[in-house]
């Protein structure tokens, strides 16, 4: 017991050293091998239809380790105790075997393992944590023991690796505002790095104010709806897009006793009447679209409390997307009020240079027509721009 209260405490002061979420884990290992013996700890985190795995100091943040499809749902050990939220001690791997990835451990001359679940707020099931070894029988039940009390701080670590992770993610959607990338570009980041807190799938709906509609402008996952882009929702007559621009809140919505279109459209794709589905709102100074998401292929249920601090993202998003629209709506006036000249945007394209880079190159060479912030080309100031890029020239998604 005193020897399981020192490595809490050791984890613990580790927490509140600064260092970045992949150092606590690898130090966390670290304490962790002296405590439980192993030629191998791994930790497992389980991502939609992927597992992610940190093994010894050898830590690959987000690299698929093994991949797990629907139709192979027990290739592993460590779906199993995912699924099961249940450990897993086994003395011999090689007499086992009931795993198609056991074939892999034994050709890496492993014998036994201890597979503990990693459950966070005393519900969600984030991955596992595995200690194998290459003698058989190496595990004891006391082991086992000493794993179950230590799994808690073993989950502080992984929620403190996630909100890192989503410290570096709302960064970057941050770094949106304060460029000029294309709108497409814009919602594309947004998209990709929300579904990247673990969502099978996640669209944008933008706000028409002609119609006081919002319009379906892009989806990224799997099993993507066909009529999603260009449909139209009326805010008139869809109670969930109503409730959730007057609450400003995001909402979880339910297939039972609900109507909407969007149910509509999930119902047709999945042929299924139990789902569940989460909607935020864009909001920035008036409504600018919302964001919808699910986990309707692999059914994984959506968190109150993980939703809730999507509206982080929201909030950053529509910002983003306010000011992307904003330096489309001002290049589309600028080709108007000037045609046969290029805009910053279209020479950035043709030139393969961020914005940025366009504006200090036409600085540097004394080309175009300057109007505030904005800037106007003739073909001819393209041709020298082309002929005189700078080495080492910045690629478009730079600051």
């Amino acid at each position: 017991m005193a020897k399981t209260s020192k490595v809490i405490l050791q984890i613990s002061k580790i927490l509140n050293t600064g260092l970045s979420g992949q150092n606590v884990v690898r130090e966390m290992s670290q304490i962790l091998q002296e405590c439980i013996p192993c030629h191998r700890l791994s930790l497992g985190l389980h991502i939609l239809d992927r597992w992610y795995f940190y093994q010894n100091d050898e830590l690959r943040m987000l690299r698929p380790f093994l991949t797990v499809s629907p139709q192979h749902m027990t290739q592993s050990a460590s779906h199993d105790a995912f699924a099961l939220s249940q450990p897993i001690k086994r003395d011999n791997i090689s007499e086992d075997q009931r795993y198609i990835h056991d074939k892999k451990l034994i050709a890496e001359g492993m014998r036994s393992d201890l597979i503990v679940p990693i459950i966070l707020d005393n519900h969600y099931v984030a991955g596992t944590l595995n200690f194998t070894d290459t003698k058989p029988h190496q595990y004891t039940q006391e082991h086992l023991n000493t794993v179950l009390s230590l799994i808690d701080i073993v989950a502080v670590v992984i929620k403190h690796l996630y909100s890192q992770y989503e410290m570096q993610a709302l960064h970057e959607i941050i770094s949106v505002v304060q460029t000029s990338h294309k709108l497409e570009d814009t919602l594309d980041l947004i998209l990709e790095h929300i579904r990247g807190q673990g969502y099978d799938r996640v669209r944008i709906y933008l706000y028409d104010e002609s119609d006081h509609a919002l319009v379906g402008t892009r989806q990224v996952g799997s099993d993507p709806i066909a009529s999603f882009r260009g449909e139209k929702v009326s805010i008139s007559t869809d109670s969930h897009s109503q409730k959730i621009f007057s609450t400003q809140k995001a909402q979880i919505y339910q297939r039972r006793n609900t109507h909407s279109a969007f149910r509509d459209q999930l119902q047709d794709v999945l042929g299924t009447s139990d789902y569940e589905w989460a909607e935020l709102p864009l909001i920035n100074n008036g409504i600018v679209g919302k964001i919808s998401l699910d986990n309707a292929p692999h059914k994984f249920p959506l968190d109150p409390l993980r939703i809730d601090r999507l509206m982080i993202y929201a909030s950053q998003a529509a910002l983003a997307i306010h000011h992307a629209q904003l330096h489309q709506t001002l290049n589309e006036y600028l080709s108007q009020q000037h045609p046969g000249r290029y805009t910053t945007l279209d020479v950035a394209n043709i030139l393969n240079l961020s914005e940025n880079a366009v504006r200090l190159l036409a600085r540097t060479k004394n080309v175009g027509t300057r109007m505030g912030r904005s800037w106007t080309f003739t073909p001819e100031d393209v041709r020298q721009m082309k002929n005189r890029k700078p080495r080492g020239r910045p690629r478009k998604d730079e600051v």
